[in-house]
C-alpha cells in the first residue's frame, strides 16, 4: 500500500498531528479548522502527485456542481442523479477496461466513486445541499483516502459540525491502534506469505497442504485489510473524527448474510443500502431476494476489478446468500451451539477458499481445491 511508504506515511502522521494541535486552540472556529484541514489534505494530495491533485479537484468539483444542478431542476432530478452517478462510475470503468500508466491517478480511486455517489444520494434523498469545504474534506480526506474505512456522507458531517478534541486517553488509544494496524500488515501480513508461497511452489497438494493455504490465505487478507483499518481509524482520530469500525469480530458469522455485516463493513453497508434496498421491495420473495443477493455480489466484484477471477468471487459468495435466502437460513438463532459453532467454521472456511481467488491464478486455485481429495502425494 502506497500510504505505508515511510516518507509517505510520516508525511500523513505530520498531517495529523498537526490537526491535533489545532483542534486543541479553542478559539479556532471550526470552519477555521475545516478550511485548514483541507488545505493540509490537497498539500499532501499534491506533494504526492500533482497529476493525482488535479484529477481529485476535477472529480470533486464536477461531483459538487452536479449536486447543485440537481436541487435547482426540479423535474429533471431523477435524470440529473443518475447521470450523476454513471460520471462517478465512469474513471474506474475506464481504468479497469483500459489500465493507465499513470498509476497515481487511480490512487483511492474505488473508495472516491462510493464516497461521490453517496454523497448524491445524501443531496437526492434529504435535498440537502452539500457544504462546499466539508465536501472536499470529505473526498480527500487522507486518513481514509485510499482504503477506507468508508464515511458516510451524513456521518462525516455530523463529526465536522464539533470536532473532537482529542485527550490523552485517546491520543494514547489512537496511537496504539496505528501501532497495531502497521504490526498486523508488516509483521503477520508479510509471515503469513511467506509461509503461504512456500507451500504455493510445493509440487502437488494434500489434504493438510491445501487446509493450510486455505487458512493462510483468509488470515493474510484479515491482517491486511484490518491493518489498514486500524491505521485508518487511529488517525482520524488524532484529526478530531471517529472513524466506523469496518472489521467485527467476522469470525463469529454464523451464515454470510452475517459475515458481511462485519467483514469490511462499511463498504458491504454501502453495497447494501445502495443497491440492495434499491432493488427491494415489499413483495420480496424467497427466489427474488435470492437474485438480489447475486446482483449484490456481482457489483462488488465489479467495483474489486474485471476478470475472470472476480468474477468467480461474485459467483461463489452469491450462490452461498442465494441459498441461504432460499432456505432462509440468513438469521440464525443467537443462543450460542454446537451447530452455531459448526456453522461458523464453515462460513470462515468457505470464505477463505473464495479469498484464494485474490491472490492467485485460477489453475493454481483448482490445484488447491484437488488437495483435499489426496490424503499423501
Amino acid at each position: 500500500m502506497w500510504f505505508l511508504q515511510a516518507d509517505t506515511f510520516v508525511g500523513i502522521l505530520l498531517i495529523c498531528f498537526l490537526m491535533l494541535i489545532l483542534n486543541r486552540i479553542r478559539v479556532l472556529s471550526v470552519n477555521l479548522r475545516l478550511i485548514l484541514l483541507a488545505l493540509l489534505c490537497v498539500a499532501f494530495v499534491g506533494w504526492v502527485s500533482l497529476l493525482l491533485l488535479l484529477f481529485y479537484l476535477l472529480y470533486t468539483s464536477v461531483i459538487f456542481g452536479i449536486s447543485r444542478i440537481m436541487q435547482r431542476l426540479k423535474r429533471a432530478k431523477r435524470i440529473v442523479f443518475l447521470a450523476g452517478v454513471i460520471f462517478c462510475i465512469v474513471p474506474l470503468l475506464y481504468v479497469r477496461l483500459w489500465p493507465n500508466r499513470q498509476i497515481e491517478v487511480i490512487i483511492g480511486l474505488a473508495f472516491a466513486l462510493l464516497r461521490g455517489i453517496d454523497s448524491l444520494f445524501y443531496v437526492y434523498y434529504t435535498e440537502e445541499k452539500l457544504h462546499p469545504m466539508t465536501f472536499l474534506n470529505y473526498m480527500m480526506f487522507i486518513p481514509t483516502f485510499t482504503a477506507g474505512p468508508l464515511f458516510r456522507y451524513r456521518d462525516f458531517l455530523k463529526s465536522t459540525r464539533e470536532l473532537l478534541v482529542v485527550s490523552i486517553v485517546d491520543f494514547v488509544e489512537a496511537i496504539k491502534r496505528i501501532i497495531r494496524g502497521l504490526f498486523k500488515t508488516i509483521v503477520l501480513g508479510q509471515v503469513i506469505m511467506q509461509v503461504f508461497w512456500h507451500f504455493i511452489e510445493a509440487d502437488s497438494y494434500t489434504l493438510p497442504v491445501s487446509l493450510l493455504l486455505v487458512v493462510c490465505s483468509y488470515l493474510n487478507l484479515y491482517f491486511n485489510l484490518s491493518g489498514y483499518a486500524d491505521i485508518a481509524i487511529g488517525l482520524g482520530r488524532l484529526c478530531g473524527f471517529i472513524v466506523p469500525e469496518n472489521f467485527k469480530k467476522p469470525w463469529f458469522s454464523a451464515s454470510f448474510t452475517m459475515f458481511w455485516r462485519s467483514w469490511h463493513a462499511t463498504v458491504s453497508d454501502w453495497i447494501r443500502e445502495h443497491v440492495q434496498i434499491v432493488l427491494h421491495n415489499k413483495k420480496m420473495t424467497k427466489i427474488k431476494a435470492a437474485l438480489t443477493s447475486m446482483v449484490v455480489m456481482t457489483t462488488m466484484s465489479m467495483w474489486h476489478g474485471f476478470s475472470v477471477q472476480f468474477l468467480m468471487l461474485s459467483l461463489f459468495p452469491g450462490a452461498l446468500l442465494a441459498i441461504e435466502n432460499l432456505f432462509k437460513l440468513t438469521s440464525p438463532k443467537r443462543k450460542w451451539t454446537v451447530v452455531r459453532t459448526l456453522r461458523c467454521i464453515a462460513v470462515s472456511f468457505l470464505f477463505g477458499i473464495s479469498s484464494l481467488l485474490f491472490t492467485l491464478e485460477v489453475g493454481n486455485v483448482a490445484e488447491i481445491m484437488l488437495g483435499f481429495f489426496r490424503i499423501t502425494v
